[in-house]
């Protein structure tokens, strides 16, 4: 019979715990679940290093499809250090940022207790002096398992985080909890990244996003991108980094609020569907990786808490 498996981690290590038994665990070692069509690689928290600014509960290495597709990459050397379907908190802030003053903590959900280095507006990039969260892993099922960041105080702010995992078919569905346990409301914009690669292939122009939420109105800057409604669709390999925000277009449907992206070449595609309205959506792109990213916003008052989810469909040719 299996048992089953609970895990608390922190920066110092990973320590199992499970009956009467406790020991020393691999901290670099990922996560795996399954269902017959997709298996589904996750980072444990402890072993991302010294990255602080993507929420440590998030990070899906790798989604492979039938035993052979994949679709999650690696950003290039000198990119954001991000991978896979991973999500961060506060992109334009953290929780007590502006309030804390010089040298002064505050939080990065997700990760833990950053402090600030000097008077400067806040960075999602920047290198701040931290603390992590203490981290808890546990195995549900061979297709299911559950990460939560531990509630630390911080200037009246404290929240659990918890992300359950699971997968059915070829389906890997996300769902989030946030409880406030503090004293402030918090307000905080949540993201996935979505580093996607298919089969590893350079993005090129056999590349296209499609959702509502694409529309002519859209700024393009350097981007490699013919836009029309609807679609965005990549002319060529981009020479460069690029980020495209896409406008609200009042006549779209306020239920559209997911997103598909395709690869011609290889017949493949996923899409990302969400339970929370956006706030905006946006694109970003590399030679090596394309990235929809659709935000949206998160409030949970003082003892209170919020549960949203993230549901991913990969398709491809069997």
């Amino acid at each position: 019979m299996r048992r089953a498996s609970f895990f608390r981690e922190a920066s110092g290590g990973l320590a199992y715990h499970g009956g009467m038994t406790k020991h020393e665990g691999p901290t670099d070692e990922a996560i795996e679940i399954s269902s017959d069509r997709l298996r589904v690689e996750i980072a444990r928290p402890a072993s991302l290093g010294k990255q602080i600014r993507f929420d440590r509960t998030s990070f899906v290495r790798q989604v492979t499809l039938d035993g052979q597709q994949t679709f999650c990459a690696d950003e290039d050397a000198g990119g954001s250090n991000g991978a896979g379907l991973c999500c961060e908190f506060g992109i334009s802030t953290a929780l007590g940022y502006r309030e804390a003053g010089d040298g002064g903590a505050f939080v990065k959900p997700g990760v833990g207790i950053l402090r600030r280095a000097d008077d400067r507006p806040y960075a999602f990039d920047e290198d701040y002096p931290y603390e992590l969260f203490e981290f808890v892993v546990e195995r549900l099922s061979d297709s299911a398992v559950e990460l939560a960041a531990l509630p630390r105080a911080c200037n009246g702010y404290a929240l659990k985080l918890t992300r359950r995992f699971s997968v059915r078919e070829n389906v890997l569905d996300v769902t989030t909890t946030m409880r406030n346990e503090g004293t402030r409301p918090i307000a905080i914009a949540e993201y996935n990244h979505n580093f996607v690669a298919f089969n590893g292939r350079p993005i090129d122009g056999h590349v296209r996003l499609r959702t509502p939420w694409v529309t002519g109105a859209a700024e393009t800057g350097k981007a490699s991108l013919a836009i029309e409604p609807g679609v965005a669709q990549l002319t060529r390999t981009p020479s460069s980094r690029f980020h495209v925000t896409f406008g609200r277009d009042t006549a779209i449907d306020s239920d559209a609020q997911s997103w598909q992206l395709e690869d011609a070449q290889s017949g493949l595609s996923i899409q990302e569907q969400t339970s929370l309205p956006w706030s905006k959506l946006c694109l970003y792109g590399t030679r090596k990786v394309i990235c929809p990213e659709a935000f949206v916003q998160i409030d949970v008052l003082p003892g209170k808490q919020l549960m949203w989810s993230r549901t991913f469909t990969m398709l491809g040719r069997r």
